[in-house]
């Protein structure tokens, strides 16, 4: 869905994952209360109190990196077939060295792709070899994670939320389309990669910014205090301060701070007063929407209670939002991804744990 150009074929595929990832869906889903519990209680937890009583400190970044893999992988493939790399450090540095060597030479093929395989036709090749090895090693591996859920499935032993999208996307296939199960798994690798980075930078700039902010930390500290234990998704999603401070560093961190393009339809169309023919790629950036001073005054500052103000200033702000871009190719994930760094949040500066829904 991410690299899908035209706007029909990339609607038809949004209709088909949008339910699973809809907020409704996710508030009131037992299965993904399960997997922050698991990820957050069983892996999380263990790590911060035994650094807290050894007085040891703690690698944000691998917990960072290694959190929404796990549950993004759980939430795709199911528990038992997803990824421990929380708690398996050495695997996530091995999975993180694989990833960096795969991403060499992407900005070639995105944004020349004709020029680059051009070049490769006369030998001079601007992918390397240890770039594609990589990514035919991340292929392999996200296939035998498929291949677990799959076997699970046959035995009978993965209860129906295990694995549901997978179902879902590979039920609405052709019988006869023998490609079937790799275009699903290929569209799921997708969701894992983009959740993993975008939700792991956020995380790590939030838990920096509360570092250096220990008056809002407390406050936050305060509000999630509140919160009965085990508490829910909804208890969790009408708290203010928690989601000022993820929106605000969101606006001030963009998790995906690049060019953000599209193509001008046929007849063309007319941006911001100018006149732009039909078939033209365009591009805006969230990082510069976001620093836009009429609109976050103090915009390079981090103030989660701008986010809190009234409703008319709240407004402007919100159309001028772009971390998960808008309209019709908004990130199909937002809900998901707000709700991850909520219940992360929780766990480490609510002293609490256990989510239930």
């Amino acid at each position: 869905m991410f690299s899908t150009i035209l706007n029909k074929p990339h609607s038809i595929l949004r209709r088909k994952i949008a339910p699973i990832y809809s907020k409704v869906s996710l508030l009131s889903s037992t299965y993904l209360a399960r997997i922050h519990t698991e990820t957050i209680q069983t892996r999380l937890m263990p790590i911060l109190r035994n650094a807290a009583s050894s007085g040891s400190p703690v690698n944000v970044v691998d917990l960072a990196f290694g959190l929404p893999m796990d549950i993004m992988s759980a939430y795709l493939v199911g528990i038992p077939s997803s990824t421990e790399f929380t708690m398996d450090t050495t695997a996530l540095k091995a999975w993180m060295e694989t990833y960096e060597a795969s991403v060499k030479g992407l900005f070639w093929e995105q944004e020349f792709p004709n020029f680059t395989q051009f070049l490769s036709l006369t030998g001079l090749n601007l992918i390397t070899s240890k770039s594609n090895l990589a990514r035919a090693k991340i292929e392999k591996w996200f296939l035998s994670m498929i291949s677990s859920l799959e076997t699970r499935i046959e035995k009978g032993l993965a209860e129906p939320p295990e694995g549901a999208i997978y179902r879902s996307l590979l039920s609405q296939k052709e019988p006869s389309n023998p490609q079937a199960r790799l275009e699903v798994a290929s569209e799921l690798l997708d969701h894992l990669l983009a959740a993993q980075h975008t939700t792991a930078r956020t995380i790590t700039y939030l838990i920096s910014e509360l570092s250096v902010n220990p008056d809002i930390q407390a406050s936050l500290c305060a509000e999630l205090s509140t919160l009965r234990s085990p508490t829910t998704a909804y208890a969790l999603d009408k708290l203010p301060l928690l989601q000022a401070c993820i929106l605000e560093t969101l606006r001030l961190h963009p998790s995906s701070a690049g060019a953000e393009p599209r193509v001008t339809p046929h007849g063309g169309t007319v941006l911001a007063g100018f006149y732009v023919p039909g078939g033209i790629r365009v591009s805006a950036q969230s990082y510069s929407l976001h620093k836009v001073e009429t609109l976050f005054p103090y915009a390079e500052r981090w103030i989660p209670e701008r986010w809190m103000r009234c409703q008319v200033e709240q407004k402007g702000m919100e159309e001028a939002f772009w971390a998960f871009g808008s309209g019709a190719r908004r990130c199909v994930g937002r809900s998901f991804a707000i709700m991850a760094l909520k219940a992360l949040v929780y766990g480490i500066y609510g002293g609490g744990w256990r989510i239930c829904y």
